[in-house]
């Protein structure tokens, strides 16, 4: 049995918390469609929350990795072009020696030729010296820092370019054949006992020698290459040595080719993981528009109707005042 009562209007009250959940319902749907995003705070969903928040730590990582490759192919690009241009001088080095052997040039002309031959060697240890990638050396010497790229949760790969050296190669006595070799000589050997001056690194040519002593300059100035092609006879001596530089530089550009397509793999699988990744977390954070669309048109009929319900609500209460005429 329904009471007439004027104190409490209960089917007002019923009415405007109906109209409240409808104007809550609406707030929350506009919030979406303004943010583009479901979960605008914890509150809306707390361990869909938690889920695309790690999802998102780990989009970034993965795109920052893949930048990293990136940058680690530019490098190693680098790298290989220099490569390209030493293995051009060392072939030039090999046509001059081939020159310098035929018995129908004079002196002066194997001066020439030998003048050349020496330039190539100091400007391929000067190439070795002063390329760098972004300040640092691409070419470092023996026993400094090896370079690595990280790349997210991959094994770091290194970038291990090498020297201008070939110790692991030999003769048939099997001793080095260097041809050119960055070794740290000292410009001068003034000062206090135990003390040199500045530091240089510069060619270094070695001939079969067990002992591996270096032969340099160390009376001021950079050191200076031993060997020449001044005669038929040093030009034979130095052939052997070339062949094994262009072999060394192959070596060492087919390292770096590997490298350089290892590099490209991980970052091509580190975009799909960016792509799968971001997708993950598109579908528990973002808003579904056709979804908030149809809630709006929901919430804004519900409100409509909700605030006519609550006015004839509170008309009924008037109603009793009839009784009292």
């Amino acid at each position: 049995m329904t009471t007439q009562s004027i104190l409490h209007d209960t089917a007002a009250l019923r009415a405007s918390r109906g109209l409240g959940i409808t104007g809550m319902g609406l707030q929350k749907t506009i919030e979406r469609l303004t943010t583009g995003l479901r979960i605008n705070r914890a509150a809306d969903d707390a361990a869909g929350l938690a889920i695309s928040n790690s999802l998102g730590a780990d989009i970034r990582i993965a795109g920052q990795g893949r930048r990293n490759a990136f940058d680690g192919i530019s490098y190693l690009q680098v790298a290989d072009g220099v490569l390209e241009e030493v293995n051009s001088l060392l072939t030039r080095a090999l046509e001059l020696t081939e020159q310098a052997r035929t018995g129908t040039i004079n002196t002066e002309n194997r001066k020439a030729l030998n003048l050349e031959f020496q330039n190539i060697i100091l400007g391929i240890c000067d190439i070795g010296n002063k390329t760098k990638f972004n300040g640092r050396s691409v070419f470092v010497p023996i026993n400094k820092a090896k370079h690595g790229v990280s790349v997210a949760d991959f094994t770091m790969i290194s970038l291990k370019t090498g020297t201008f050296s070939n110790p692991s190669a030999n003769m048939e006595n099997k001793t080095n054949i260097n041809i050119f070799h960055l070794v740290k000589a000292a410009k001068t050997e003034s000062g206090p006992a135990g003390t040199v001056g500045d530091d240089y690194w510069g060619p270094i040519m070695y001939d079969n020698n067990p002992a591996g002593t270096y032969n340099y300059n160390n009376t001021g100035g950079p050191p200076t290459v031993p060997h020449n092609i001044l005669t038929p006879e040093k030009a034979d001596e130095v052939r052997p040595l070339l062949y094994a530089g262009i072999q060394y530089m192959s070596m060492m550009r087919a390292s770096i080719g590997a490298n350089q397509q290892q590099l490209t793999s991980v970052a091509n699988s580190l975009g799909i993981q960016v792509e799968n990744f971001t997708d993950a977390y598109a579908q528990i954070r973002d808003a579904n528009v056709a979804d908030e669309v149809i809630n709006l048109t929901k919430f804004q009929i519900l409100n409509q109707s909700g605030t006519s319900a609550l006015g004839q609500a509170n008309q009924a209460a008037q109603s009793i005042l009839q009784l009292l005429r």
